[in-house]
């Protein structure tokens, strides 16, 4: 799955500097810390949207981005009511947790991230998330379908876009901050000064072309140079990361940009496919997440590489006591060798020897795969 590119590129040309303002205010949530509930929009912004933003939605009153085909991330304050499963494209989501549900912190600007999962892909566009931390001055680009025009309030509901360079950081990093020198909206314009407003709550922080923020926060500035201030929540922070783990280790699909971390390799396993191979790059030993859904036939349902419970497949026969739709891992460790069967994905799967190739499927024993579907992402370290 190629990933949406929305940074143009003559942005990353721009040189910038960092300055640093206070928060006077809160975005969308009044049980956040902080004074006011005032909503901020992406202002300054261009009022269309490309092809490469086909990943973020709207959804209620917020901004959401695809960072997968199943899987939306959005702010925590957005989707807060007990049991609330939005409605995408005709399907209804499967789960709504926020950072703060599974670490059992209070809600606060610095964790304010949710993530919404769907029971099968429903977007063919979606945007990876960045391993790679901030630098102050880097150039961002920022989206949502909230308030163009801070003065009036005015929110047509369209889309847009816009550019700033991240300011500086705050709460031990957790915070990426913009601010901007413009209030008021200025029709197909794209400077360096964009802010967020009411509606964009939710919305990512792009840069080359992978997100780095969550939108969490508009406030108004100090007045004098800058008029307002934007702050997302940093998703490479170790915290944030952590929790975006706990729930690819569940078997939500959420994708990562590899391109930094040359000590990981992941392969994309379609289910209508026989075998998947791969050769690596370096001997890899263990396969650290599975994440996506896929379905052996139209008559089951989507699931992750787990595969279906035990109830529906106790009665089929079974490879190596592998659950039906769970995802095997065939590999060998030389040359010399044939690819062998090695175990199938139940959370964890470690080789005896590191492997120099691989070969990935899907446990379907119905003997065809043209009703197969779906895609579960593997990553080897």
């Amino acid at each position: 799955m190629t990933p949406s590119n929305p940074v143009p590129n003559f942005f990353r040309s721009l040189l910038c500097t960092g300055i640093s303002l206070i928060l006077v205010s809160a975005c969308g949530d009044s049980k956040q810390s902080g004074g006011s509930t005032s909503q901020l929009k992406v202002t300054n912004g261009i009022k269309k949207k490309p092809a490469e933003f086909n990943a973020v939605v709207k959804i209620g009153g917020c901004t959401s981005t695809f960072v997968s085909p199943t899987t939306l991330l959005t702010a925590a304050h957005c989707h807060t009511h007990p049991g609330e499963l939005p409605t995408v494209n005709g399907v209804k989501a499967i789960r709504n947790v926020s950072m703060s549900d599974l670490t059992g912190e209070p809600r606060s600007y610095s964790n304010d991230l949710r993530v919404l999962v769907f029971p099968n892909p429903i977007s063919p566009d979606w945007i990876p998330i960045s391993l790679a931390p901030t630098q102050v001055g880097d150039v961002v680009t920022l989206a949502g379908f909230g308030t163009y025009d801070r003065t009036t309030g005015a929110n047509d509901g369209e889309f847009r876009y816009g550019t700033n360079f991240l300011n500086t950081k705050e709460d031990l990093d957790r915070l990426l901050i913009l601010y901007g020198d413009q209030r008021g909206s200025v029709p197909g314009r794209i400077g360096l000064d964009s802010l967020i407003g009411s509606g964009d709550s939710g919305g990512p922080l792009i840069r080359d072309h992978v997100i780095v923020g969550v939108n969490s926060f508009g406030s108004s500035g100090r007045g004098g140079e800058f008029e307002g201030k934007s702050g997302f929540v940093a998703v490479a922070h170790p915290k944030s990361k952590a929790f975006l783990d706990s729930l690819i280790s569940q078997g939500v699909d959420i994708r990562f940009d590899t391109a930094g971390t040359p000590d990981r390799e992941c392969i994309d396993v379609r289910a209508e496919r026989l075998f998947t191979l791969v050769k690596f790059a370096k001997p890899r030993s263990k396969v650290v997440s599975v994440s996506g859904h896929w379905q052996a036939s139209k008559t089951w349902a989507y699931v992750s590489g787990f595969g279906y419970p035990a109830a529906e497949w106790k009665d089929r026969p079974l490879n190596a006591d592998a659950p039906f739709g769970s995802l095997l891992v065939f590999g060998k460790s030389s040359n010399a060798e044939s690819l062998n069967y090695l175990g199938h994905w139940n959370g964890v799967f470690q080789a005896k020897e590191p492997l120099l190739a691989a070969a990935l499927r899907m446990h379907d024993v119905d003997g065809g795969l043209d009703d197969n579907s779906g895609t579960v992402q593997a990553c080897f370290e």
